[in-house]
């Protein structure tokens, strides 16, 4: 856990309502999960994804963006965020080859593996990914239906597995197309 969720808040910085008694529960989730993106953390915490937003910055020490109260907030502007090229990104090490008798199991994964690169490597890059796209729609209020909310998710997965493994592998940008299409689809009336 990191030394700034140790300290104590300074009630100036919580939020009044409800969020207060989340940010307990919200440290020790983040510290179990530092990869969970907002819309599953809110459905842990069983509140909105906005709430979630406000109660994280309290549980992280900082003052929250958004004032809470009963009134809907004024639209924030949207602030510009810098994101890291993929090569600054700070990959984890490669993990140490342990040799053991293969199951089946082993096989498929040793397939996988040599296809789309380590499975921490891939949930690395996957994650950050989907973390741009939850604060990105959390900054303009959501707005996606569930097909789209899962196309993307998809998406980000499918482009981790490229960025991580292979990216020659043709069946992983059929993927990608797949899953615009079914969106697409949709949008026209063409429910599959």
């Amino acid at each position: 856990m990191s030394a700034v969720m140790n300290e104590e808040i300074p009630t100036v910085n919580k939020p009044k309502g409800r969020p207060s008694k989340h940010v307990e529960e919200t440290k020790r989730i983040l510290a179990e999960n530092p990869y969970i993106t907002l819309p599953d953390l809110a459905a842990q915490l069983k509140t909105s994804v906005y709430r979630t937003k406000l109660i994280m910055e309290v549980a992280r020490g900082e003052r929250p963006t958004i004032k809470m109260g009963k009134k809907k907030p004024k639209k924030a502007k949207a602030k510009i965020q810098v994101i890291q090229p993929m090569t600054e990104l700070k990959m984890p090490p490669k993990p140490t080859v342990v040799e053991m008798p293969k199951s089946p199991l082993d096989k498929i994964l040793d397939e996988r593996g040599k296809r789309y690169g380590t499975f921490l490597g891939h949930a690395t890059v996957t994650q950050q990914l989907k973390k741009v796209l939850d604060e990105t729609l959390c900054r303009r209020g959501g707005g996606l239906e569930a097909d789209q909310y899962e196309a993307l998710d998809m998406i980000c997965h499918k482009i981790g597995r490229i960025v991580n493994g292979d990216p020659d592998y043709a069946d992983s940008w059929q993927d990608i197309a797949g899953y615009a299409q079914l969106v697409a689809d949709r949008l026209e009336g063409a429910i599959r």
